[in-house]
C-alpha cells in the first residue's frame, strides 16, 4: 500500500510539475462501445473523426502497458494507435486491472451467497427508484440493443450521468469490489497513467479512448485539476468525413509490434476482422452483420493476404467474406480449399466452412448438394456432443427448409 500511495505521489508530482509550467492541458474522452461500434450509428470512422478533429499531441488507450505492442486489443485502440503512429503522434497505453484477482469469478462466487443476495436486491431497489434511472429508461430503453445511437448519445452527459449514478448505487453498496471489478481503484490507476503520460510526453492535447463507462470518472478527475480543461464532444462542432478506408490501408502490424512474426501478423488481422465479421452472435447469425463494412473487410483481407499469404486461416476468411458479399461461387472455392488444409489447429472447425458451402448451394437453388453438406455438419457436430436443438440453431433449420436472405 506504502508503495502505492508513494507512487501515485511520485505522478501526482510529476504532472503538477508539468502542467503548471503553461497553458491548461486540454484532455477530451471519447466513451466507446467496444465491438459495438461495427453494428451502431456510433461507427469506428466516427470516431476516428472526432480524434482527428481533436488535434491530439497525445492519444491514451485502454490497453494495459503489459499488452502494449505485445498483444493484440480491442479494435477502436489499435485504430486510434494506427493513426498515432502514422501521423507521428505519442500514443500511450492507460488501463490497469489486477492480474491475481479473476474479479468476474469472484462475484458469480459471491453472488451466489445469502449475504450478497440480500445487497443485490438492496442495490436493485435503489436503481428501480432512481429516478434519472427511471427516465432514461423510459426514453432510451436498453442503449446497448438500440443501433440507431450516435457518437454525440454515447459521449454526452444524459449516458454520462447514468453511469455516474449506477456506480454511485453500486459502490455505496457494495463498496470498492468485484461487483463493480473494483471501479474506485481501476479508474483512479488508468487517472494516474493518464498523468504519467501528459507529463512523459509534455502533452497540451490529450484524447483518451476507454470504453464510455470509464468517460464519467475520467472527467470529473481533471475536472479537479486546476491546470487541466475537459473537453466534451460537442465542443469540437461539425466533424469533418474521415478516411477511414485511407486508415486501414496504412495500419500494419509491424507498425504496432515491437516485435513482429508470422503468429503476430496473423494474429493482428483476426482481431481486425474480428468486430466487423465474427463480433458476438454473428457467426451463429450472420444476418446480423453490417454488409456496409464488407469493403473494408476486404481492405484487410487484402493486406493479409499479401503480409502472411500462407496463414491457415485465410481460405475460411476469404470464404465467409465472399458468402456475405453474395459471391458463392468464389465462397465454395476457398471453404473447400480450408476443408483440404492440413493445419492441425482452426479458429474455426471444419463443420464452419461446410456450413458456409452448404449455405451457398442453398441460395444458389442447389438444394441436394446443400442438404448433403449439412449432413456433414451434423456428423461433425455429432462427434463433439452436440444436441440436436444446438445443431439445428447452428444450421438455421435449413436441414427442414432452404436458406433465405
Amino acid at each position: 500500500m506504502k508503495k502505492i500511495l508513494l507512487l501515485s505521489l511520485l505522478v501526482a508530482i510529476g504532472f503538477t510539475a508539468f502542467c503548471g509550467k503553461s497553458a491548461k492541458t486540454k484532455v477530451l474522452t471519447l466513451g466507446t462501445i467496444h465491438n459495438g461500434h461495427s453494428t451502431s450509428k456510433y461507427s469506428f470512422a466516427d470516431m476516428m473523426a472526432a480524434v482527428a478533429a481533436f488535434k491530439p499531441d497525445l492519444i491514451c488507450v485502454e490497453i494495459r502497458p503489459q499488452e502494449f505492442r505485445t498483444e493484440p486489443y480491442l479494435r477502436e485502440m489499435m485504430l486510434a494507435t494506427a493513426y498515432g503512429d502514422i501521423n507521428k503522434i505519442a500514443v500511450a497505453p492507460i488501463d490497469w486491472w489486477d492480474d491475481k484477482n479473476d474479479d468476474r469469478a469472484e462475484r458469480d462466487s459471491l453472488g451466489k451467497l445469502e449475504a450478497y443476495q440480500l445487497l443485490i436486491k438492496k442495490a436493485d431497489s435503489l436503481e428501480q427508484n432512481s429516478e434519472l434511472l427511471k427516465n432514461f429508461s423510459s426514453k432510451y430503453g436498453n442503449p446497448y440493443q438500440n443501433k440507431e445511437l450516435d457518437i454525440n448519445f454515447w459521449n454526452g452527459q444524459e449516458y454520462n450521468n447514468v453511469n455516474r449514478e449506477n456506480y454511485r448505487i453500486s459502490i455505496s453498496v457494495f463498496g470498492d469490489s468485484p461487483f463493480n471489478l473494483h471501479a474506485v481503484t481501476r479508474n483512479a490507476k488508468m487517472c494516474n497513467n493518464i498523468k504519467a503520460s501528459i507529463a512523459k510526453y509534455k502533452a497540451k492535447r490529450v484524447v483518451v479512448l476507454t470504453g464510455g463507462e470509464h468517460k464519467s470518472f475520467v472527467d470529473d478527475a481533471f475536472a479537479n485539476e486546476e491546470h487541466c480543461e475537459v473537453v466534451q464532444l460537442n465542443q469540437l462542432g461539425q466533424l469533418p468525413k474521415f478516411d477511414f478506408a485511407n486508415l486501414l490501408e496504412k495500419e500494419s502490424p509491424k507498425l504496432y509490434y515491437t516485435n513482429v512474426d508470422s503468429t503476430k501478423i496473423e494474429q493482428y488481422y483476426f482481431y481486425a476482422l474480428l468486430p466487423l465479421v465474427h463480433g458476438m452472435n454473428m457467426d451463429f447469425n450472420f444476418k446480423i452483420i453490417n454488409l456496409a463494412n464488407l469493403p473494408l473487410v476486404k481492405i484487410t483481407l487484402d493486406k493479409w493476404s499479401k503480409d502472411l499469404p500462407t496463414c491457415s486461416r485465410l481460405p475460411y476468411e476469404w470464404g465467409w467474406y465472399h458468402f456475405l458479399n453474395g459471391n458463392y461461387d468464389e465462397a465454395i472455392k476457398y471453404c473447400k480449399k480450408d476443408l483440404a488444409s492440413d493445419a492441425k489447429t482452426k479458429e474455426f472447425p471444419n463443420y464452419y466452412s461446410l456450413r458456409t458451402i452448404g449455405f451457398c448451394y442453398d441460395l444458389k437453388g442447389d438444394r441436394t448438394n446443400a442438404l448433403a453438406y449439412y449432413q456433414q455438419v451434423r456428423e461433425e457436430l455429432l462427434k463433439e456432443n452436440q444436441t440436436d436443438i444446438q445443431i439445428k440453431e447452428f444450421l438455421y433449420n435449413t436441414e427442414k427448409q432452404p436458406l433465405t436472405r
